[in-house]
């Protein structure tokens, strides 16, 4: 049984399709990566290894959409069965990645430039709430100062009354 690439293309594609709107059946081995997709072989339900890795890419010209497509229903029925997205960027955060020497001093002043700024800044602020504090704590001395100026006129004006009410002819002192 011979079937052109867009055949197999197309057969997976329906299948996938139809497992995307009623689910995997129990006990079916399905591919979770499109390189699966590719070898997977299960003549019982009419898929056909696709031997050629050239041509089974998103970027073809002739199957690429259709190849983006799959991909998009493998990654809805990972999702679904709550696995992992079958993409490169999965398995490309299992390694370490190398950067050159001049990149990471490049990143590396970078942030120090960002941090550089960011200290600037919040030494900044800094300055001016400590200025805004100094103000409030001045102005709490000098309102301090005039209270206790207003305490001693109003003593002094209370001692004056006395003294006035008691030198006013047919008055008692009276307690205020």
């Amino acid at each position: 049984m011979v079937q052109s690439l867009s055949t197999r293309i197309a057969a997976r594609l329906e299948l996938l399709e139809k497992w995307n709107k009623n689910g995997v059946p129990p006990g079916v081995d399905r591919p979770r990566s499109l390189n699966t997709v590719r070898i997977w072989n299960d003549p019982a339900i009419g898929i056909l290894a696709i031997g050629s890795k050239t041509k089974f890419t998103t970027t073809d010209p002739d199957v690429g959409v259709q190849v983006k497509k799959i991909k998009r229903l493998i990654d809805a029925l990972n999702a679904k069965e709550g696995g992992q997205k079958a993409s490169s960027a999965t398995r490309k955060t299992s390694k370490r990645p190398y950067k050159p020497e001049k990149i990471r001093r490049l990143e590396a002043e970078s942030e120090t430039e960002c941090l550089r700024r960011e200290l600037s800044k919040v030494t900044g602020q800094w300055h001016e709430v400590r200025y805004h504090l100094e103000e409030k704590e001045k102005k709490a001395r000098y309102l301090e100062t005039i209270n206790s100026e207003l305490h001693d006129t109003i003593k002094e004006l209370n001692e004056r009354i006395q003294w006035l009410l008691r030198h006013l002819p047919g008055t008692r002192p009276r307690k205020v």
